[in-house]
């Protein structure tokens, strides 16, 4: 079986990691670790944006209210749809 590949965002990422998909917005999402920069890829319309620049985020998931819960560098944050970041728990 033959598979073709599609680039999707032109964004070179230092390591593009976690690809989390969120079914109820058609949404692919993805974090370039050690930039600190966290990308939203519409299925739909096909287009793409940065969503977050900040400290280093090794891994994100998504919660029941929509909200990106951050595990960043030194702390756990909240990301809310207002792209507003809230520190949860300093200092990890």
């Amino acid at each position: 079986m033959i598979h073709e590949v599609e680039m999707i965002a032109n964004e070179h990422c230092g390591c593009g990691e976690n690809p989390l998909w969120d079914e109820i917005d058609q949404c692919l999402y993805w974090t370039d670790i050690p930039a600190g920069r966290l990308f939203r890829l519409d299925a739909v319309s096909g287009e793409w944006q940065r969503i977050y620049d900040g400290p280093l985020v090794g891994g994100f998931t998504l919660q029941e209210d929509g909200n990106l819960l951050l595990f960043r560098d030194h702390d756990i944050a909240q990301r809310d749809d207002a792209a507003q970041v809230k520190v949860l728990f300093p200092g990890i």
